[in-house]
C-alpha cells in the first residue's frame, strides 16, 4: 500500500526532526 509507505517515511521524518531539535 503506497499510503502506507508514505506514512512510514513521515513518521521517520519526524523522528529524525525530533533528534535534531533535542541535540541543539
Amino acid at each position: 500500500d503506497n499510503a502506507t509507505g508514505c506514512k512510514d517515511a513521515i513518521y521517520a521524518l519526524w523522528d529524525w526532526v525530533k533528534a535534531i531539535v533535542q541535540m541543539v
